[in-house]
């Protein structure tokens, strides 16, 4: 019975999710010209994330809030942008700050 009223309550929302809401016009898509991301924030956005995937292939990655580490990552890839050259200078700066202290 239960497997009844979910089939019924999926079969209801998605009808209703799809459904034209009355009265209100949508604005056609501007498919014209693609929103551009900012380079900056591109840049950032990668580094950022290469940064927190070198820590966890050191594992120095903390995990969330926790003491605790995140497990030691193998086979991890640096993302590259096509803004950004294919080395950064982020992991020798991060070598040359970890490699003199002790703990993180």
């Amino acid at each position: 019975m239960l497997c009844v009223y979910l089939f019924i309550f999926t079969a209801v929302s998605l009808s209703l999710s799809a459904a034209a809401i009355p009265g209100v016009e949508r604005p056609p898509a501007d498919c014209e010209r693609p929103k551009n991301f900012p380079e900056w924030k591109s840049k950032s956005l990668v580094e950022k994330i290469n940064l927190r995937r070198w820590l966890m292939v050191q594992g120095k990655q903390k995990n969330g809030p926790l003491e605790s580490y995140l497990p030691v990552g193998e086979n991890v890839v640096e993302m590259l942008s096509t803004n950004l050259p294919s080395q950064t200078s982020e992991e020798r700066k991060l070598s040359q700050k970890y490699s003199s202290e002790e703990t993180f």
